[in-house]
């Protein structure tokens, strides 16, 4: 833009939508959490994934029963999980409803 050698807006948005995607300024565009991608979240479904099989080839091989492993948790999940409706009782609502 300004400058001995100036840059062009065409250019500078070349260089900005170029960056990786492990950039500051990529990572602060993103909608999910802390960069969480696609690959990360296949790397998260194959961990998954080898817990599951160990858990099976582990009751297959034992007498015991074992717990199984958890999975790895996603930083999206949080978001995901339903809200409970709070309870009220007929008699609070009419005290309310007196007030």
């Amino acid at each position: 833009m300004w400058g001995e050698q100036a840059w062009g807006v065409r250019r500078l948005l070349t260089h900005i939508g170029n960056l990786p995607p492990d950039s500051a300024f990529i990572r602060s565009r993103m909608k999910s959490p802390m960069g969480w991608g696609n690959e990360v979240e296949m790397l998260a479904t194959v961990v998954d994934s080898v817990r599951y099989l160990t858990d099976l080839f582990i009751s297959a091989n034992s007498e015991s029963k074992q717990e199984p492993l958890p999975r790895v948790s996603r930083p999206y999940e949080a978001a995901l999980e339903p809200v409970k409706p709070p309870t009220i009782s007929l008699s609070q609502l009419a005290s309310m409803m007196e007030d």
